[in-house]
């Protein structure tokens, strides 16, 4: 493995040259991540749909009206929202494994 290479002044400064490949990396990154975070973008609005429809039926549990039904409606719509949180931290776990920088051969 060749020595890394110092800068001239300063040998606490990296080079110019690692500077721009660094750089390139945190471009490349942001380019993957926004690639990723389409499906979480796409989960996260439709559990906020949930969250709403959660809401108007909580509404109506309040009042009392058609309880048994409405019950089972609410129960089914907090296992989606469950089901949405799950996915979401599975889309994260699967994020930040693409993200993770190749292992280094010896």
């Amino acid at each position: 493995m060749p020595a890394k290479e110092i800068h001239p002044i300063d040998p606490k400064r990296p080079r110019l040259d690692e500077i721009g490949t660094r750089a390139a990396r945190r471009e490349n990154k942001g380019a993957v991540m926004a690639q990723e975070n389409e499906p979480i973008k796409n989960l996260t609005a439709a559990r906020d749909r949930e969250v709403a429809h959660r809401r108007e039926v909580a509404g109506a549990l309040a009042e009392k009206y058609d309880r048994a039904h409405t019950e089972i409606t609410f129960i089914s719509i907090q296992s989606t929202i469950d089901a949405i949180d799950r996915a979401i931290a599975d889309e994260n776990r699967i994020a930040s494994r693409q993200l993770e920088p190749a292992a280094k051969v010896a």
